[in-house]
């Protein structure tokens, strides 16, 4: 076995408590990041001028994003469609 020097001991202490440190940290953030990402629902919701949804115990009619503190979801609403007439004229 070698042997080693109080410093080279020290250093090599410092060194392997740095890699624990650095690997729970990558740990922990991981942990974080994945659970909001997973646990996070983003939807969007499309309804025609004049209905309502019910978003988040509300009833809602208007553009926007609506949020319950957690969750997203983003209203579109559609414009009523504008009707076009076609005259045949014959002869």
């Amino acid at each position: 076995q070698k042997n080693k020097n109080p410093i080279n001991l020290i250093m090599e202490h410092k060194y392997k408590s740095k890699v624990m440190n650095n690997k729970l940290l990558l740990v922990l953030f991981s942990l974080f990041f994945s659970q909001t990402i997973r646990g996070q629902i983003l939807d969007t919701t499309t309804i025609c001028n004049g209905d309502s949804v019910f978003l988040y115990n509300t009833w809602e009619a208007q553009t926007g994003n609506y949020t319950n503190g957690f969750d997203i979801t983003t209203l579109i609403v559609n414009p009523t469609p504008t009707k076009t007439r076609v005259f045949l004229f014959k002869n």
